[in-house]
């Protein structure tokens, strides 16, 4: 279907660039080489430019505008095609009573129209798939928003707090999620104890996911939050992913 010609191809391995053409069909590559005589139904020809697999932002917030802006032109047209959101502790789901309001407020205010009819994890997944968007999307489920539609706060948690939002990580979880990402300079999440976290990274851990975090703390306290990430990820059994670690 597509013909890529005589473009500098960067595979992602480490190797150095070569000279190769690529052939496309439907939407898996095909041919990977010197295609003399192949054709196409459209013939890109790269000559003097690079051709390379599409980038990842492992730090994206698109989650919040996907649904009002689709396309994602501002990301797709840099060579983004694969973006991991939900993270910082914020996600679109769960939602229940508690925190709606919150969560539809944010979604209006960065372009949603239209109902939000969702309430667990892959129920929000289902109605993002059916708007149909054109980057890849991983998501991470936010432990400020469990927290909030548990209608925690403070850093009191009863046992049927707990219980209720290790059952939201793990329907997340099932549903597809990467893990449970925490945003600890925000509220609700920075009232949160470190026990409470490395409990809901149990759950991440029992799936093999991953726990990202917006750490605690990023100038005069900022080695005792790199310590509190390391213990979550440990004692939760998970891989890590440790955000902003802007140190100079």
């Amino acid at each position: 279907d597509i013909l890529i010609r005589n473009g500098w191809l960067v595979d992602g391995t480490g190797n150095p660039r070569y000279p190769a053409d690529v052939a496309i069909q439907g939407d898996r590559i095909v041919a990977v080489g010197t295609l003399h005589g192949a054709e196409a139904h459209t013939v890109i020809d790269a000559a003097g430019k690079i051709v390379c697999p599409g980038f990842v932002d492992s730090h994206s917030h698109t989650d919040w505008t996907i649904t009002g802006n689709p396309t994602a032109q501002s990301t797709i047209r840099q060579g983004i095609t694969t973006e991991i959101v939900g993270n910082c502790g914020y996600s679109n789901a769960p939602i229940t009573d508690a925190d709606r309001k919150t969560v539809v407020g944010r979604l209006l205010a960065y372009g949603h129209e239209g109902p939000v009819g969702w309430s667990t994890t892959a129920e929000y997944l289902q109605a993002v798939a059916d708007i149909g968007f054109t980057p890849n999307l991983a998501w991470f489920v936010g432990h400020n928003t469990v927290r909030e539609a548990t209608g925690v706060v403070g850093s009191a948690v009863t046992e049927e707090q707990m219980r209720l939002m290790e059952g939201f990580v793990r329907e997340a979880m099932e549903a597809g999620a990467l893990g449970l990402s925490t945003g600890l300079e925000f509220d609700p999440g920075r009232m949160a104890t470190t026990e409470e976290i490395v409990r809901l990274n149990k759950v991440v851990g029992e799936h093999d996911g991953y726990y990202a975090s917006h750490i605690r703390n990023r100038d005069s306290e900022l080695l005792p939050a790199v310590q509190e990430f390391l213990d979550v990820v440990r004692l939760g059994g998970s891989r890590g992913m440790l955000s902003h670690l802007n140190v100079r």
